[in-house]
């Protein structure tokens, strides 16, 4: 199995996919939290940021739509 999943933008260790919700007409591809988290706390306020991803969301007639299906039946 490969290590890294290559599309037009975005370069994904396979590690970090939790899911693929699978559509009729799309891939949505859900990661995992890098776990790295930003942000200050100056008594009891400021702000914390997780610095992940929202879904990748692949369309049928995407050319990656083929690279997720070829990942997806090499698992």
């Amino acid at each position: 199995m490969k290590k890294f999943l290559v599309l037009a933008k975005d370069i994904i260790n396979v590690k970090y996919i939790q899911n693929i919700i699978i559509k009729d007409n799309k891939y949505i591809i859900n990661l995992l939290s890098n776990n790295k988290f930003s942000g200050f706390i100056i008594y009891g306020s400021g702000f914390i940021s997780d610095n992940g991803y929202g879904p990748i969301i692949i369309e049928k007639n995407d050319d990656d739509y083929k690279k997720i299906t070829e990942f997806i039946e090499s698992i």
